[in-house]
């Protein structure tokens, strides 16, 4: 009888892991489609300064090309803020494939660098959508001890497209390389036609039968919807009854999450990671390395996919904010080796040739066990559900705002304190960011969305029980 008890719930638990994880799935194309767009400019940027290129990018022109992206992210967070509220999460997702196809094909009919930088700005509008509404569906379709692996993931694909990117960006020019980023957006908008709207968005919007189908299909019919339903039902009911305002943003139990998510925003940004991503072959091929810079590039690329799968796996038993300060460590002494490499004298670069690459390495490494996937997962997980679309919004605005901001400068940067003292910046700035982790930033693990705005709310944590969703009923 045990057995057979053990057996049926074994069978429940799968289910539920193959239904939460399919919508995952689903939502997680648009994080490949993010990842191409911001891969892209790498190996674009030498293949558009070749002679044979039909639209040649002069020098002037590369750090727009490598920055714009971030200027059409940065309006497009807000917006997915709103969207995502007034929309849903899923119809938001399912109108981006829209924008990315409307900018790759501005790209791909470029006959001259406006309508190419025009292209840059639409691809990166719809990255900031992406940004903002996959780590929200993720986290309000899975179970508290799932989210953070799910959570990511996010992360995770958004490196294999980089990784695609930089792989097929070695064979193919500009052009083509647009046509294959193409793909991935449509294979988001199938999918996603096939799971369904989150639980919490369909009550908090009237929509309560909906929610039990929508339960129903992630979680399994023996689970018994309309309990669960009632039960997530009671949560919502027992959070702030206000939807946003900007007076709403002065409440502590706002400002303080909206404050620690920008701060990991702003800092995983000055670590200087996407000066990395968006031009790693033109650093590479400033260092005089003997090696093709698109091979070295291409290992960049395995390395950061294959480290945030490692962080994603380690997301759940770690904990966040060891990760966090591992990754900040690492990172900063991985910055100081690589600044040092250019602090030396030409001829003595010669017997050390190895540690740029091998900076790269460790420090790509770093970034991606702790601040690539964590800010991200962290955002989706400390706002308040009434108004976690327009604070996503606001912290996903100051992330690109600062993508914007840090690539943009970075050659600019170079030309003031030259490329030691660059590197040497960002890596103290990665220091900085331990000690605001240390100091400031909770651990989420194994909490659940409820338990975590009581947190910040100052509420007694209650005696609860966990149902399918993860959320918590109060028991007498």
């Amino acid at each position: 009888m045990e057995s057979d008890t053990i057996t049926l719930l074994t069978q429940v638990d799968n289910r539920k892991i193959r239904k939460f994880h399919l919508a995952a799935v689903a939502a997680l194309f648009g994080s490949i489609s993010m990842g191409t767009g911001l891969g892209y400019s790498s190996p674009a940027i030498p293949s558009l300064q070749s002679v044979n290129s039909d639209v040649h990018l002069d020098d002037e022109y590369v750090p727009w090309f490598g920055s714009l992206l971030a200027i059409g992210a940065l309006i497009g967070g807000p917006i997915a803020g709103f969207a995502v509220d007034y929309f849903g999460r899923k119809l938001t997702l399912m109108l981006i494939p829209v924008v990315f196809t409307a900018g790759w094909l501005c790209i791909i009919l470029s006959h001259g660098t406006s309508l190419l930088l025009f292209g840059r700005i639409v691809t990166g509008f719809a990255c900031g959508l992406v940004s903002l509404a996959v780590p929200v569906y993720i986290a309000e379709t899975s179970a508290p001890e799932s989210r953070g692996i799910l959570g990511s993931c996010v992360q995770l694909m958004i490196t294999l497209g980089i990784l695609l990117t930089y792989v097929v960006g070695k064979f193919i020019e500009w052009k083509w390389l647009a046509l294959f980023s193409m793909t991935f957006p449509s294979i988001l908008t199938v999918l996603m036609t096939f799971v369904p709207e989150t639980p919490r968005w369909l009550l908090i919007n009237g929509k309560r039968g909906d929610a039990i189908k929508a339960i129903d299909f992630l979680y399994g019919s023996s689970l018994n919807p309309e309990s669960e339903c009632q039960l997530l039902e009671t949560n919502i009911s027992q959070q702030t009854s206000e939807r946003f305002s900007w007076q709403v943003l002065l409440l502590p139990h706002v400002l303080r999450p909206l404050f620690l998510s920008s701060g990991l925003m702003i800092f995983q940004q000055l670590s200087g990671i996407n000066n990395v991503m968006f031009y790693t072959v033109s650093i590479f091929q400033s260092t005089g390395s003997t090696m093709d810079p698109n091979d070295e590039t291409i290992i960049i690329g395995v390395v950061l996919f294959l480290a945030t799968l490692a962080g994603s796996l380690l997301m759940d038993l770690a904990g966040r904010r060891i990760l966090l300060l591992v990754s900040g460590l690492v990172m900063a002494f991985s910055l100081a080796g690589l600044g040092t490499y250019y602090y030396l004298d030409a001829a003595v670069r010669d017997s050390y040739n190895w540690l740029p690459l091998t900076s790269m390495i460790v420090y790509i490494a770093a970034f991606s066990v702790g601040y690539g996937p964590i800010p991200w997962l962290m955002m989706s997980e400390l706002f308040s559900v009434k108004v976690r679309g327009w604070s996503s919004g606001i912290a996903t605005f100051v992330n690109w705002t600062f993508v914007f901001l840090v690539t943009k400068e970075f050659y600019y940067l170079i030309d003031l304190i030259h490329d030691y003292g660059a590197y040497w910046t960002f890596g103290s700035l990665c220091l900085l960011s331990c000690v605001f982790v240390a100091i400031l930033v909770p651990e989420t693990k194994g909490k659940t969305l409820e338990d975590i705005e009581n947190h910040f709310q100052g509420k007694k944590q209650p005696l609860h029980s966990v149902n399918a969703l993860g959320d918590d009923l109060e028991t007498i």
